[in-house]
């Protein structure tokens, strides 16, 4: 049997907005860039304590990096999450499942917080 292990990738990073159609949030209101980024509270352990590698996509062999757009709000929280890209659906809803989960120490900038969008690669291996 195959070990299956999620290597969540370290880095946030904020990336230019792109309107996607997305009802829940005004992508117009969030910022690409500030001062300081929105930092994971409890880092990459807390974000990997709620990822749950789906049976059927670890019995198929699937993996790859599901990359998630998540708009962090003023407070920390995440007001809405969307892939930007993924191998397989069912990787895409674990990952968005797990990012729903977390807070953030909010962005800001000129030292207020702010709204800011956030990429979220989440890797997903099987050893």
């Amino acid at each position: 049997m195959k070990a299956m292990y999620i290597i969540v990738a370290l880095l946030l990073f904020a990336v230019p907005l792109q309107a996607q159609g997305n009802e829940a949030v005004d992508p117009a209101e969030y910022l690409d860039e500030v001062e300081v980024v929105p930092e994971l509270i409890g880092g990459i352990k807390e974000l990997a304590k709620h990822i749950t590698y789906p049976e059927e996509a670890a019995k198929a062999g699937i993996q790859g990096t599901v990359f998630v757009k998540a708009y962090v709000g003023k407070t920390g929280m995440i007001d809405d999450v969307e892939i930007e890209r993924s191998p397989n659906d069912m990787l895409s809803q674990a990952a968005l499942d797990a990012v729903r989960q977390v807070r953030f120490k909010p962005g800001t900038d000129n030292g207020e917080p702010v709204k800011v969008m956030v990429m979220i690669p989440v890797k997903f291996a099987l050893k």
